[in-house]
């Protein structure tokens, strides 16, 4: 019986001994199982900042655009527009140098 009374005493030390370290594998576990579950939501949150990037993205490459087709035709307009007032000048100047009788020497 002394045998059996020293293997309890054996077994009881043990388990006092594995208790603490059973406890902080537990408790690994959890924060393991936690850090999973952060790393899930911030793989997430990634996903969603990369759509909203791309979109963000795309949306100021057609602004972009937007505002060129516009520069572009603001400047075809003002080229037709100075255009016009050249040759209005020019008319001007003719009716000018028929009523005076006088010829431009940058024309002529």
């Amino acid at each position: 019986m002394d045998t059996d009374k020293l293997l309890d005493q054996i077994g009881n030390l043990i388990d006092q001994k594995l208790t603490p370290i059973k406890e902080d594998i537990t408790a690994i576990k959890i924060t393991q199982l936690k850090q999973g579950a952060d790393i899930r939501i911030i793989k997430e949150d990634v996903k969603t900042i990369e759509l909203k990037t791309a979109l963000i993205h795309e949306r100021n490459n057609k602004d972009h655009m937007e505002i060129m087709d516009m520069m572009i035709e603001s400047n075809e307009i003002n080229y037709q527009a100075v255009n016009q007032d050249v040759k209005k000048l020019e008319e001007r100047i003719t009716t000018l140098e028929e009523h005076t009788r006088l010829s431009n020497p940058i024309k002529h």
